[in-house]
C-alpha cells in the first residue's frame, strides 16, 4: 500500500504549516527520505539544466545522481534532423525541442545516447568532490577521467574548469501517481519519522529566531526523530510492499501523465 507526501503533510500541525512554507516542508520531507533509502519507491528522470556562473542548483526532487553529462558544442541542423526522425518527430529544428522530446519518456533518451547528437556534444564529466553521498554507487562519473569536472556541495552543483552551457542529468526521484503526487509506503512508522523530522526542522528554525521555549521544542523533537528513524529503518517497508503491484498500478497512468505534461514538465 502506498500514500502521497501530500496526506503526510495534511498530518501536520497547522501552526507549523502557518510558519513554514509547503515548499520548505515538502523539502524536509525530501530531506528525511533520503534518510531512507531502502524505504521509499524510486524512478528515473531526465532533466536538462542550463549552467549560470559554473553552477546549477539542484532539484528539490533530486535524491541520487545516476549521470551528468555537459553538451561542449552546439548540434547542426542535420543532426537534429536525424535524431527528430529517430523518435519520428522529424520537425524538429532546435537544441530546446530536443531537449524537450529526451525529456519525455526513458526510451527516447535511450535513443539519444546512441544518437549522433549525443555522440558529437556531449560529454561524461569526472566527479571531483571528496562527498559522494549525492551520486548513485554505479555513478559512471565516478570513475570518469576527464579534464571537466564537476562536484556538489550543499545542494548545489559546481563545475570546473568551464562555467556555462547545459547540463544532462539522470537521476532518482520518487515515484509518482496519475494526479503527480509522490508515492511512499503507507507505513506507520515511516509516516511518524518524517513528521516528526519536519517538527525537528521548524523548531530548528524557530530556535534560530531566539523564539519562547524553542530549543524545549528542538530538543524534544530531536530525540523523537532518531527514535523513530530507528523504527522506520528497522520495519524494512520495502520488503513488504508490492512493488509490481504498484508499478502495474502507475505504468500507463504515468504514460498519460508525461504525454499530458506541458514541454518544459522536465526542464528547469
Amino acid at each position: 500500500m502506498t500514500t502521497t507526501i501530500t496526506s503526510v503533510i495534511s498530518r501536520i500541525p497547522k501552526p507549523v504549516l502557518d510558519e513554514s512554507s509547503i515548499s520548505d516542508v515538502t523539502g524536509w520531507i525530501f530531506d528525511a527520505l533520503r534518510l531512507l533509502p531502502e524505504s521509499v519507491l524510486y524512478t528515473d528522470k531526465i532533466g536538462f539544466f542550463e549552467l549560470e556562473d559554473g553552477k546549477m542548483y539542484l532539484p528539490k526532487d533530486m535524491l541520487k545522481v545516476n549521470s551528468v553529462l555537459w553538451q561542449y558544442a552546439d548540434p547542426s541542423k542535420e543532426t537534429i534532423s536525424d535524431f527528430g526522425c529517430s523518435i519520428e518527430c522529424p520537425d524538429l529544428c532546435e537544441p530546446l525541442e530536443v531537449r524537450t522530446q529526451v525529456c519525455k519518456l526513458p526510451v527516447y533518451f535511450r535513443i539519444f545516447l546512441e544518437s549522433t547528437y549525443f555522440k558529437d556534444c556531449f560529454t561524461l564529466l569526472s566527479y571531483a568532490g571528496k562527498d559522494r553521498s549525492a551520486l548513485c554507487n554505479n555513478c559512471p562519473n565516478l570513475t570518469c577521467q576527464s579534464d571537466y569536472r564537476f562536484v556538489i556541495a550543499d545542494k548545489v552543483l559546481y563545475t570546473d574548469p568551464f562555467d556555462c552551457g547545459w547540463l544532462c542529468i539522470n537521476y532518482s526521484t520518487l515515484l509518482c501517481n496519475e494526479a503527480g503526487e509522490i508515492l511512499i509506503p503507507d507505513n506507520q512508522e515511516i509516516n511518524e519519522f518524517l513528521i516528526a523530522y519536519v517538527m525537528y526542522r521548524h523548531w530548528e528554525e524557530r530556535t534560530l529566531l531566539k523564539e519562547e521555549n524553542a530549543v524545549q521544542m528542538y530538543d524534544r523533537y530531536a530525540q523523537l526523530k532518531d527514535v523513530l528513524y530507528r523504527k522506520a529503518r528497522g520495519s524494512h517497508i520495502l520488503r513488504n510492499t508490492d512493488i509490481l503491484a504498484v508499478l502495474q498500478e502507475t505504468q500507463s497512468s504515468f504514460l498519460r501523465l508525461l504525454k499530458a505534461s506541458g514541454p518544459h514538465e522536465y526542464l528547469r
